[in-house]
């Protein structure tokens, strides 16, 4: 996500595109790629958890939104990105109200 801070090409440019327009699109392409790869495998994951499963609902409907909004053109970009950070709110969210695992006091023995 970093390098998809390097300045974009204009889309309408006469112009060959710049190496820091180059940066930015591959970024962009292997960003989309690792998250939607990473929805499905998590969807996947949290089905084996009872406790996950309307998470893992969740989760699937938000990359098969996303692959659509990538199919369109205009604004939908936008409604990609804020499908994406929605769901990584929703998910830290969930993670930090989920049950806390017991602590066990290490010098505590039987």
């Amino acid at each position: 996500m970093a390098l998809m801070g390097f300045q974009t090409d204009p889309i309408r440019r006469v112009e060959p595109r710049s190496l820091h327009g180059l940066i930015h699109d591959a970024a962009f392409v292997i960003f989309v790629f690792a998250f939607l790869v990473a929805l499905f495998s998590l969807w996947r994951r949290f089905e084996a958890y009872p406790t996950w499963r309307g998470h893992a609902r969740y989760t699937l409907a938000t990359g098969i939104l996303a692959v659509l909004l990538l199919l369109l053109p205009g604004v939908a970009y936008y409604l990609f990105i804020v499908a994406l950070l929605a769901w990584i709110e929703v998910s830290a969210i969930r993670l930090w109200r989920s049950p806390k695992p017991p602590t066990v006091d290490p010098e505590w023995t039987e």
